[in-house]
Parts: structure tokens; C-alpha cells; sequence
């Protein structure tokens, strides 16, 4: 099963609205939300997810749902 990974401090992005979007239109991709992803800094700025070791930012959370979904092709 594919994970897509979330870091606790995006979630004022955001991230807790779009973590609700992925269980419900894509469940067999399991969300997990992690204490730190190490990106603090683009974390500060941006959504940000990681999906198999690959990081993945993006401007808006619906267009970071559209590269998770890209990725998880």
C-alpha cells in the first residue's frame, strides 16, 4: 500500500483537510502525519508531502493533491 507522508506542523496549511480528501477518494493510499519530515523550511512556507522518499511541495493544497496523485500513478 502506498503512504504519503505529512509533517504535524503543515496541518495549519491545511494538510488535515487534505489528509481527509486522500482517505476518502484514494483508500488504498495510507496518510500518515509525522513529527518532523526535515524540510523545516519548506514546511514553513508551502504544503508539503513525501511519497516514497520523493518530496513534494506545491502553492495550494489542491494543487499538492494533484502532484500526490501524479506521484502515486
Amino acid at each position: 500500500m502506498p503512504e504519503v507522508h505529512f509533517c504535524k506542523n503543515n496541518l495549519s496549511k491545511g494538510i488535515d483537510k487534505l489528509r481527509d480528501k486522500i482517505e476518502e477518494e484514494l483508500p488504498d493510499v495510507e496518510v500518515r502525519i509525522e513529527r518532523c519530515l526535515e524540510f523545516c523550511h519548506d514546511c514553513a512556507l508551502h504544503p508539503i508531502a513525501i511519497i516514497k522518499g520523493t518530496f513534494i511541495n506545491a502553492d495550494t493544497v489542491d494543487s499538492l493533491y494533484e502532484s500526490i496523485k501524479e506521484e502515486l500513478k
